[in-house]
C-alpha cells in the first residue's frame, strides 16, 4: 500500500472494512485535491479503490446496514469545494463520472451528511449565508426540509436516539422542540 493515509477513517457497521481517504503523495495540494476513497480489509490488509472521484473530498458516512456509502465531493477537479453529495452501493463498480449528484441544482454546498436509516440521509448545506438541513429518501428521491434558511447557523450535526443535534447559533432566542417524521423515523430537533 503505497498511499499516504488521511483522515477520516470509518469502520463499516459490520466492523470488517474501513473506508479511508488517501492520496499518493504527502503534499498539501494532494491532501486537498487528489484524495480518493479506499476500502481496507484489516484482516487481509487488502486495499481497494472504492471511488475514483475527480475533486476534493469532504465528509463521508456508511449507511446503517453497510450496503451504501454517502460522501461529499467536488464534481470534478475544477470544482472549488467539496459540496456535492453522492451515494454508492457497496460493493461499488460504477465510475465516478456515472454517479448521480444527489443535490443537483442545489444553490449551495453540502457540508455534512448522516444516515437516519438504510434509505434516508440527512445533509446540511450552506446556501448563500444560510444553513439548511434536509432529509432525502434515496429510493424515491423525495426531500424534506428540516431546518429552513434563516433559522440556525451550524457546521455539523449528529443523529442519535431519534434526535438531530448540533451546536450553533439560532435566529430566535427561545429554544423550541420540533418533531418531524422522516420516513418511518421520528426526528426531534431543537431550534
Amino acid at each position: 500500500f503505497d498511499m499516504v493515509e488521511y483522515h477520516p477513517k470509518l469502520w463499516n457497521p459490520n466492523g470488517d472494512k474501513i473506508a479511508i481517504q488517501s492520496a499518493k503523495k504527502n503534499l498539501t495540494d494532494d491532501s486537498y485535491m487528489f484524495k480518493k476513497i479506499y476500502l481496507v480489509d484489516p484482516k487481509s490488509k487488502d486495499v481497494s479503490l472504492l471511488v475514483n472521484n475527480e475533486g476534493k473530498l469532504g465528509n463521508m458516512r456508511w449507511s446503517p446496514d453497510g450496503k451504501r456509502f454517502a460522501f461529499i465531493s467536488g464534481v470534478n477537479i475544477n470544482d472549488p469545494v467539496a459540496g456535492s453529495l453522492f451515494v454508492i452501493d457497496i460493493p461499488n463498480n460504477i465510475d465516478f463520472s456515472k454517479l448521480t449528484n444527489q443535490v443537483e441544482g442545489l444553490n449551495g454546498s453540502v457540508t455534512h451528511v448522516e444516515w437516519i436509516d438504510k434509505n434516508t440521509m440527512v445533509y446540511s448545506a450552506d446556501e448563500s449565508v444560510d444553513v439548511t438541513l434536509t432529509s432525502k429518501d434515496i429510493i424515491s428521491g423525495s426531500t424534506k426540509t428540516i431546518i429552513e434558511k434563516e433559522t440556525a447557523v451550524f457546521s455539523s450535526f449528529s443523529i442519535g436516539d431519534e434526535t438531530i443535534s448540533f451546536a450553533g447559533n439560532l435566529k430566535q432566542k427561545k429554544l423550541t422542540k420540533h418533531t418531524q417524521t422522516l420516513q418511518n423515523t421520528q426526528a426531534n430537533y431543537f431550534a
